[in-house]
């Protein structure tokens, strides 16, 4: 078995994930690390996401949680399937529109840790 190679992860962060980073956060958004989401909040009359409900790890990792909800005007989820399928059926507003449904019914595969 070989040993697991975190170049690979690095160049995903360089290449992907930063250039995101920065451009979202050159746009006035936030980037929300620590945080697990578990509901998205939806206006009823709009049918627009307007906050997120999340859980916030202690700095260490271990310890306490709190769960925090942020308002938004914008929402990216950068998570897989798997956190998307849970996102969804935490959030009934979601998982009545067909579009979100279909994630619902996804395999997964995980690829990366």
């Amino acid at each position: 078995m070989r040993a697991r190679d975190n170049s690979n992860q690095h160049q995903i962060t360089e290449r992907i994930f930063e250039p995101w980073k920065q451009r979202i956060e050159s746009l006035g958004g936030e980037i929300r690390g620590r945080h697990a989401v578990r509901q998205l909040v939806v206006c009823p009359s709009t049918g627009a996401v307007t906050g997120v409900v999340a859980e916030r790890r202690s700095k260490d990792g271990g310890g306490e949680s709190e769960t925090v909800t942020y308002e938004a005007d914008a929402v990216v989820l950068a998570v897989g399937v798997g956190a998307a399928q849970r996102i969804v059926s935490a959030s009934p507003a979601l998982a009545s529109k067909p579009d979100f449904a279909a994630v619902l019914s996804l395999r997964t595969v995980r690829v990366m840790n």
